[in-house]
């Protein structure tokens, strides 16, 4: 409702006189922010977090085991009450501080429209080399609003990668188990002594010796 009141004072010297209200409608629209969630949607590994931040644990590998692929995807969270035509498309890009997994589909995206997600993306672990191993992947996402109001970078969200690889069961037994008991042909020794003074004849002193052939 609004209230109208013609002033005349200072023209006609007639002072102020109400007027009848008039109703005025107004209408706006508001729009949500995109706001991007990392999901795991399949293959190997365990993924937790939230908001800002997640860890993509692949857990303990066998070296030469068969490389583990965990299927990823970003997904535009509609928040309570919001709709898709209500909601910023999403859009984003990654960075990484190094190349220890092998990424796929960590590339620059738009358009992903509220409740829809950007797939697939993936995660290869390969236990080639022994050892732990973490990579951080970074998105900055962007809320693409097509109603006119622009872009809008959003907060970076980080997604920490890590894994380990130990040897075969085989592997210890070769390393450990290969180490058998020396005979005369597999000894060498250095150093001998035969009758040396406080020794009999039959004593030998050995001051090194190799195991193996």
């Amino acid at each position: 409702m609004l209230g109208l009141t013609s002033d005349g004072q200072g023209i006609d010297t007639l002072g102020t006189t109400m007027l009848s209200n008039k109703t005025v409608n107004v209408t706006a629209e508001g729009y949500n922010y995109a706001k991007a969630v990392v999901q795991h949607s399949g293959g190997a590994g365990t993924l937790s977090g939230s908001s800002r931040s997640y860890t993509l644990q692949f857990g303990t590998l066998l070296r030469s085991e068969a490389p583990a692929t965990a299927v990823l995807d970003i997904l535009n969270r509609l928040r309570a009450g919001g709709t898709t035509a209500y909601t910023d498309d999403l859009g984003g890009s990654f960075s990484e501080n190094n190349s220890d997994f092998v990424l796929g589909g960590f590339t620059t995206f738009s358009g992903i429209a509220g409740g829809s997600t950007y797939a697939p993306m993936s995660v290869e672990f390969d236990p080639i080399e022994l050892g732990t191993f973490d990579e951080t992947v970074s998105l900055d996402p962007v809320s693409e609003n097509l109603a006119g109001l622009g872009t809008t970078n959003r907060r970076p969200i980080t997604l920490t990668i890590e894994g380990t690889v130990v040897p075969e069961p085989g592997s210890l037994s070769v390393l450990l188990g290969g180490v058998r008991p020396a005979t005369p042909a597999s000894l060498t020794l250095l150093g001998l002594r035969r009758g040396a003074p406080g020794l009999r004849g039959s004593e030998l002193t050995a001051e090194a010796f190799h195991l193996g052939s």
